[in-house]
């Protein structure tokens, strides 16, 4: 059975409109929580694993495009998995303001990826 792609929002800003290559996923990955028993704990949004890219929000082996906004800004980048990675090993991606570090579940990182995010218009100009 393929694993997921667990989405970390490491921001206190909500992540919406989540896409993986192009195709919607079903929700919001909330902001951080500020309650004192979790404080800054990252909400998540698990993304199934596909070998191969197929006509649904999945990340498959290879180059994935994934793309968000947030209320003050948009952000993109290229999450690459390689096909070394078991298909059944669950990854996990923590996205910060300008960046996503992909790992193992052992803590061992894949790789890390920066981009630069782009301000939203100020709607009262």
């Amino acid at each position: 059975m393929a694993g997921n792609v667990y989405l970390f929002n490491v921001n206190a800003e909500e992540m919406s409109r989540v896409q993986v290559r192009n195709w919607p996923a079903d929700d919001t990955i909330d902001g951080w929580s500020e309650e004192k028993d979790d404080k800054y704990s990252p909400n998540a949004l698990a993304v199934p694993r596909e070998k191969f890219p197929t006509d649904s929000c999945s990340f498959a082996q290879g180059d994935n495009s994934v793309s968000f906004s947030r209320p003050t800004f948009n952000g993109a980048f290229i999450l690459t998995i390689d096909p070394a990675i078991s298909l059944s090993d669950d990854l996990i991606c923590y996205v910060t303001r300008s960046s996503a570090l992909l790992m193992r579940t052992n803590g061992e990182v894949i790789s890390e990826v920066t981009f630069a995010p782009t301000l939203m218009a100020d709607e009262g100009s």
